[in-house]
């Protein structure tokens, strides 16, 4: 059971035999696992417990909604185990999962350091990319002004080996030109 909830955390989707959805669901409502009590009890409503079936229990757009609690926990200082040390002496504060997801990198750093609390610094990134690197990596989008700062992130997603995030920068610099840059 424990196994095949930690699955659809990870996955918002997981194929289970309805004879184990009622388990499921109580586990969900214990654990208050958004969305999962209610999938299962829709479920049961449409299926015999007892029928030797498998049923997908699936929420769309799952990994929308845990990147949306990790962006609050982010916001908030929440969870934060990790500390960065910008460029500029400032302090970011983030967390190490969502670091090693969006950059090999840091992925790379993060593996190699024993578990617990991170202190990293980044003595090329200055705290204004940090900003914008944290909400790409928290919600998949961010405005960057024209200018150094998109310069600078740009630097800073080449350093970070961030392939998407540094290709959405290029498109903007090719677009905008060296004069429009230079003039910011």
């Amino acid at each position: 059971l424990w196994r095949l909830l930690v699955e659809f955390i990870y996955t918002g989707k997981v194929e289970v035999p309805i004879a184990n959805v009622s388990d499921i669901m109580l586990a969900a409502t214990h654990l208050l696992i958004e969305g999962i009590a209610t999938l299962c009890a829709n479920l049961l409503k449409q299926y015999d417990p007892n029928d030797n079936i498998i049923v997908q229990l699936q929420i769309e757009d799952w990994s929308v909604h845990v990147c949306g609690v990790l962006h609050q926990f982010w916001q908030t200082g929440a969870m934060c185990d990790t500390t960065l040390t910008t460029g500029d002496g400032a302090k970011a504060f983030t967390v190490a999962c969502v670091l090693a997801a969006a950059s090999p990198t840091f992925r790379s750093i993060l593996s190699s350091m024993k578990q617990g609390i991170y202190n990293i610094r980044t003595d090329q990134i200055t705290k204004d990319a940090w900003d914008y690197l944290f909400q790409f990596m928290f919600t998949g989008e961010c405005e960057v002004p024209v200018g150094k700062d998109l310069v600078s992130l740009y630097q800073a997603t080449e350093q970070l080996n961030m392939a998407a995030l540094k290709s959405l920068c290029e498109d903007c610099i090719s677009s905008l030109g060296p004069e429009a840059l230079a003039t910011s």
